[in-house]
């Protein structure tokens, strides 16, 4: 009982609470998944042995079961962040020839993978990068719980963002798309979009 007291106190001044992670209020490097897996896999040893030891000679304080639990617990929420943290493979662009082709694929954005839920106000984002830098954000809201007869019942609305990519030509003075900095209310129409995809493919020859 001794020895497990101080080799629980030894692995405490080690554990997840002395670990500072890199996230947009730290500075340490995040763990890779291999390595939190084997720190994980340790701590619950450590727990599966406490509990044992408790089982079969009750007096272990209170606070270092519980603190051992706390451990456990934080690493499997850690595990389970960095999973979901991770980000759908992207498909590869298609040959596309002509503009129903390219209509097709921008309405058949779920294909590019959900890329963010945002649960609150019951939106999913899906998203493309292009080689040439541009990003295309589907941005997607559950269908309306009050009837509307300017949009199905039975149709999710979605509307595009084209975001970054090279400055569009101009045909007659007018920009073939509209080109944003970064992301804003302010949805690109399927034609523009349709434009930007001609020119993606140019850029690809």
């Amino acid at each position: 009982m001794r020895v497990l007291r101080r080799n629980l106190t030894a692995k405490r001044k080690n554990s997840l609470f002395t670990v500072r992670l890199r996230t947009k209020w730290g500075s340490s490097p995040i763990p890779t998944e291999t390595a939190l897996a084997s720190y994980l896999y340790d701590q619950e040893r450590d727990l599966k042995q406490i509990l044992d030891i408790e089982k079969k000679e009750p007096g272990l304080p209170h606070m270092t079961i519980m603190q051992q639990q706390m451990v456990v617990a934080g690493l499997r929420l850690l595990q389970n962040c960095i999973k979901s943290m991770e980000e759908p493979e992207q498909p590869p662009l298609p040959e596309m020839k002509n503009n129903d082709q390219r209509k097709e694929w921008l309405r058949n954005y779920k294909d590019w993978g959900l890329w963010y839920t945002d649960e609150h106000i019951g939106v999913r984002y899906y998203k493309y990068d292009f080689a040439n830098g541009a990003r295309l954000i589907a941005e997607e809201y559950d269908r309306d719980t009050v009837h509307s007869q300017w949009v199905s019942d039975n149709t999710e609305s979605y509307y595009m963002h084209l975001i970054g990519g090279p400055e569009p030509e101009r045909k007659s003075g007018i920009p073939k798309w509209t080109q944003h900095g970064r992301y804003n209310k302010f949805p690109n129409s399927e034609s523009e979009l349709v434009e930007f995809l001609k020119e993606v493919q140019r850029e690809s020859k």
